[in-house]
């Protein structure tokens, strides 16, 4: 969760790290964002640009990327 303020240190020692493996493919699973809200979005963009991968970044929205919680109730129906 991309939020205010987040570690710069911490988000630096992420990315390091992943880099490290010299990965074939990289997937970011969701939830950069809450609820609609992209806070330091320059930064974001910045970080994300900043990983390698051979085949390439891909990324899926997840469930706190939208403006409302996505969920599935028990019918197996969008809520």
């Amino acid at each position: 969760h991309w939020t205010e303020g987040f570690s710069s240190s911490l988000s630096n020692r992420i990315l390091r790290q992943v880099n490290t493996f010299n990965p074939d493919l990289i997937l970011f699973t969701g939830d950069f964002i809450n609820r609609s809200i992209l806070h330091e979005r320059p930064q974001l963009i910045d970080w994300l640009n900043r990983f390698e991968a051979k085949a390439g970044c891909f990324a899926i929205l997840g469930n706190h990327d939208y403006e409302k919680f996505i969920t599935l109730n028990q019918n197996g129906e969008y809520d």
